[in-house]
This record gives C-alpha cells, sequence and structure tokens, in this order.
C-alpha cells in the first residue's frame, strides 16, 4: 500500500508539472494560423493600427557582419548585415493560455503586412527591394512582430583617396518603406550605433566608427534610416612596404656624391639606383588606387618627386663625370659651358684695384700669361667640386623636404582621426 501511495502521489506531480509547462502541438500552432490569418479578419494589404489616422511605429536596428568590399575606381561600397525591424500588430494577437501556452509563431513574409523596405545608394539614387518571400517574421502573443532581414547591401560613396594608405572612406546607406509617407509609417532607433558583435574584421579595412538615425520625412515623403560606416585603411604594411623603402632609396642615391670621379663608378652606381627605382615604383603602381578624382594620392605625387630628385641626381652625376674627363684630357670644354664658368668664377675675382706709385711693370712671357689667365678664369677643378657641393645639398634637402612633408600629413591625418 505504501508502494502504490508513492507511486500514485509522483503522478500526480508529473501530472500538474507537464499540465503546468508550456507544452503546445503542431495542432495549436495550425489552428492559431488559420484563425489569425483568415482573410475575413486579415489583410496584408494594410497597414497595422485601428486608427489609420495615426502612423505605425517601426523600429529599426543593424547588425553589421562583414565588409565585403571598397571599389575605388567605381566609388562603391558592399557589407552584409541583417536589419532587425519590429512592429506591433495588434490584429495577430492570442490569449497564450486559451491556446495551451503557444509562446510565438513564425508566419511568411508574404502573407502577412510588412513595410515593404528598400535600400537607396546616396549618389545614383538607384534603389533595390531587401527581404523576400520565404522569410520568416516572428510574432508574440501580443502582437510584438520581428522580421530579421539579413543580405548584402552595397551604396555608392565619395571616395576619397587623397590620403593614402592612411586614408578612411566614408559611406551611407539609406533605407525606406516603399510607397509609404511620414504621416503612415515613423521609424524610431533605439541605438546611435550598429551592432557589431559579430562582425568580422576585414584584412585591409578596419571599422573606425558608425552612426545609426533617421532623416525625417514630410507628408509626401518617407522616414530614411541612415547608417553611415566609416572605415580606416589598415596601413601599416603599406608604410613598410612602399614608403619606407622610396625614401631610403633617395637617400642612398645621395651617396653617389661622395664617390670620387677618379674611381670611375659615381656613374654606373647612380643608374643603378635610378633603375632599381623605377622598377620599384612600376611594381608598386599596381597597389595604388586607379582613381585620379578628385585627386590623386599623395604618395602617388611624393614617388613621382623622388623620381625627379633621382633623375636630377642622375644628370649631375653625369655631368660632373664629364668635366673631370674634360680636365684629365686637357680638352677645351663646349664655348656654352666655358663661358658659364668664366661668368660664374669671375664675379667672385673681381677686386677693386688701387693704384700703387711703387708698382714695376714687367714685361711677361704670352705663353705664360695665357696659362695664367686660363687658370685664373677656367678653374674646372674648383667648378666642378663647388658643382657637386650645391647639386648634393640641394638633392639633400629637396629628398628631406618630400619625406617630412608627406609624414606631417600622415601625423595630421592621424591626431584629426583620434
Amino acid at each position: 500500500k505504501k508502494m502504490m501511495t508513492k507511486s500514485l502521489f509522483v503522478y500526480i506531480l508529473i501530472l500538474i508539472f507537464v499540465q503546468g509547462a508550456d507544452f503546445y502541438s503542431l495542432d495549436d500552432v495550425m489552428t492559431l494560423h488559420q484563425r489569425l490569418l483568415n482573410d475575413s479578419v486579415y489583410d496584408k494589404a494594410l497597414r497595422p493600427g485601428n486608427n489609420q489616422s495615426l502612423p505605425t511605429t517601426v523600429n529599426i536596428r543593424m547588425r553589421l557582419t562583414n565588409l565585403i568590399d571598397i571599389d575605388e575606381i567605381a566609388g562603391t561600397m558592399k557589407i552584409t548585415g541583417k536589419l532587425i525591424i519590429s512592429w506591433v500588430d495588434d490584429r495577430i494577437v492570442w490569449n497564450q493560455k486559451g491556446s495551451n501556452g503557444v509562446r510565438n509563431i513564425f508566419i511568411p513574409q508574404g502573407k502577412v503586412w510588412v513595410p515593404d523596405m528598400y535600400s537607396v545608394s546616396i549618389l545614383n539614387g538607384q534603389s533595390t527591394a531587401i527581404g523576400m518571400e520565404k522569410l520568416m517574421v516572428k510574432y508574440t502573443p501580443k502582437g510584438e512582430a520581428v522580421w530579421d532581414v539579413t543580405g548584402m547591401f552595397w551604396s555608392t560613396c565619395n571616395i576619397q583617396i587623397t590620403l593614402y594608405p592612411v586614408d578612411d572612406q566614408k559611406c551611407m546607406f539609406r533605407f525606406f518603406p516603399n510607397g509609404y509617407s511620414s504621416d503612415d509609417i515613423q521609424f524610431e532607433v533605439a541605438d546611435t550605433e550598429i551592432m557589431s558583435t559579430n562582425y568580422q574584421d576585414n584584412s585591409v579595412w578596419k571599422l573606425q566608427h558608425s552612426k545609426v538615425f533617421i532623416n525625417k520625412g514630410n507628408p509626401t515623403a518617407p522616414d530614411q534610416f541612415i547608417v553611415r560606416l566609416t572605415f580606416a585603411r589598415r596601413s601599416t604594411m603599406y608604410i613598410v612596404s612602399i614608403l619606407v623603402p622610396t625614401s631610403l632609396m633617395g637617400f642612398v642615391h645621395l651617396l653617389a656624391f661622395f664617390i670620387p670621379d677618379e674611381t670611375g663608378e659615381r656613374v654606373g652606381f647612380s643608374v643603378t639606383i635610378l633603375l632599381s627605382l623605377a622598377v620599384y615604383q612600376s611594381m608598386l603602381s599596381e597597389t595604388l588606387p586607379k582613381a585620379s578624382i578628385p585627386q590623386i594620392p599623395v604618395l602617388s605625387i611624393k614617388i613621382f618627386a623622388d623620381l625627379m630628385i633621382s633623375s636630377l641626381i642622375q644628370v649631375s652625376v653625369v655631368f660632373s663625370q664629364y668635366l673631370y674627363n674634360k680636365e684629365g684630357n686637357q680638352e677645351d670644354l663646349p664655348g656654352p659651358i666655358s663661358c658659364l664658368i668664366r661668368c660664374l668664377q669671375s664675379r667672385k675675382r673681381k677686386q677693386k684695384v688701387k693704384p700703387n706709385e711703387n708698382y714695376s711693370y714687367e714685361e711677361k712671357d704670352p705663353q705664360k700669361e695665357k696659362e695664367e689667365t686660363m687658370e685664373r678664369f677656367v678653374d674646372v677643378k674648383n667648378f666642378r667640386r663647388k658643382f657637386n657641393i650645391v647639386c648634393g645639398w640641394f638633392c639633400f634637402l629637396a629628398i628631406l623636404g618630400t619625406n617630412i612633408s608627406i609624414l606631417a600629413i600622415f601625423l595630421q591625418t592621424s591626431s584629426n582621426e583620434e
């Protein structure tokens, strides 16, 4: 008897627990679907709300999943994410206890009213419908509807590559309900930023910041849900592989002015550095953005300046070697070059001679006087030495100036972003 009493007590407890639990069958859900979606009580063409003179409130959030691509030439940004859209439909409500505890139901998008969202590009105005017929809308007993729309979204952007490779790109994504004005549907947002908990980092771009806001419409225009994303390029690799090598090549090229002309290695060394720089820059052209509107990258200007300075070094070295060969072979310089040297030297040697009564005039040998005159006015060796010094300092300051300028631009950009 005691065993029977205990078994009966356990059975009663299990029965009470099962009846109290939210246990509902497929038939319960099907019956609820048929009752709620009856054509006589539900029309998906009509928006929710008994008072149709008041707008339907729709809450929107966005969860960013991944950045697919930023195309500098086409000026587009593609992302994948999820729009979480919610509203209250007082026509799809039920008594949970009277439906055997049905907590929520899922209804295909094509069978119920949804805000019929479109995404529109900022620049070209092209719009694209989001969602599909097979997407499910989740409802609670109080009529709270949640519509999760996952997909790929794209928009045209005003790409700015002037500060490449420390640039950042900003793009705006706009979403609006098709066919409704602000008097029909009002958008609301709970957060001012997107949800990025499940965001997968991109190898080239870093999500810098985001902003979400509503652009209020008017009786003839709908509210717009706007997402503004800013991505900063990961510039460490570009600085190490592009900026630093090109800068070092420029300073190494200056070593050509320290090689004596007597060795005959100046021209060969300079040509080697110039060709190396040209080959390296041709390889870098594949990684640089091809877009040139509105401005070309500052780094491209810097690389072009380095190439021009290296070409100037090459010309200076060749001309210095030419003067050295003429001096060694005791050959006359061309007329324009000889006149230029005499002109530069005569300005430095002009002196005012005061008359001296004790000075005795002696006749000098004409040949000796000619040699002294040539030595006085055409001092090729002295001119070549000063020419190398001036060209070396000029090229050094030019290379230093270009590197300091681009470094200042990059540092100012980084400080402004912070």
